[in-house]
């Protein structure tokens, strides 16, 4: 479907090129009707010479007002196809502009262009959704105006514009919406140059990072989360010689431990001492025969 509406498309003659047809047809017929006034005399004179000669010039007259209409048929038709060339050239134009302009404000990414001062002279549709300003908000305004810290913003611009240009590379900064929110964008900055090589502005692509910046703290939380989870556990790795009699843990140094000893000092374990009623039997077996099964069971929790 093309963008350009009918009324373009649908004329290719131009109103010049009819009025110069029209003044030629004019001309050449009034050029012919002279000539041909002139042989009429010459005919009345009666010379026998006289109208033989007067009779080719009016047939040459005639030949040659034939050329010269069909000399100016063929110009005409000439002209008219150039025309219509140059119209279809035209409105090719200007549906690529058409083309241009849509791609260029639904860019997946914001785009703005400065001028040598700084300010705002193009902007897109992605961009102004961003800040939540309008075009008209937004174009004729510095640059600086719309980030978190506006001195440090308006410092790097000035210094781009008076050369020479920094390396290339992206470089983050913070945008301040219409309604006081932040948002951090990646923006690059490309000098712009006129045919003397001068700076006459920058522009500049615009991406925001929200979404990174939220991922980004998620993994950071994640990993702080885990190493705390580390940090508190403490595992035993390796054999560990045990006394097969008294169940005593010898350490790295030789001596033998109890094992709620060793725990303690190797793991982050506490212990809580009671007797079990295998033990308590072994033990104390005048008490056991005194203890109902429910308070040995109590026992031994």
């Amino acid at each position: 479907m093309s963008l350009i509406p009918r009324r373009i498309t649908s004329s290719t003659r131009d109103p010049g090129t009819v009025n110069l047809l029209v003044a030629l047809a004019g001309l050449f017929t009034l050029a012919i009707l002279v000539s041909i006034g002139l042989r009429l005399v010459i005919l009345r004179l009666g010379d026998r010479g006289l109208l033989d000669m007067g009779t080719a010039m009016l047939l040459d007259d005639v030949a040659t007002a034939a050329a010269l209409v069909l000399l100016v048929l063929v110009i005409g038709r000439r002209i008219h196809r150039l025309n219509a060339a140059r119209q279809l050239v035209r409105v090719e134009l200007i549906e690529s502009e058409l083309r241009f302009r849509d791609m260029f404000d639904d860019a997946p990414t914001g785009y703005h262009e400065l001028d040598a001062q700084g300010r705002i002279i193009r902007v897109n549709r992605t961009e102004l959704a961003t800040l939540g300003y309008s075009a008209e908000e937004v174009l004729g305004r510095h640059v600086w105006e719309f980030l978190e810290d506006p001195d440090a913003s308006r410092t790097a611009v000035l210094q781009k514009l008076a050369g020479p240009p920094p390396p290339p590379g992206s470089f983050e900064r913070v945008y301040v919406r219409k309604d006081g929110t932040r948002v951090p964008v990646l923006l690059q900055d490309r000098i712009i140059r006129d045919h003397e090589g001068s700076i006459t502005g920058i522009r500049t692509t615009v991406q925001d990072i929200t979404a990174f910046k939220q991922m980004d703290a998620e993994r950071e939380r994640l990993i702080t989360e885990l190493q705390k989870t580390l940090g508190e556990i403490r595992i035993l790795k390796g054999f560990i010689p045990i006394c097969a009699s008294c169940k005593k843990i010898r350490d790295d140094h030789g001596y033998w431990d109890q094992v709620e000893s060793y725990l303690t000092r190797h793991t982050d374990a506490s212990f809580s001492h009671g007797i079990c009623p295998d033990c308590a039997n072994r033990l104390y077996p005048e008490l056991s025969r005194r203890q109902t099964p429910e308070s040995r069971e109590e026992q031994s929790i």
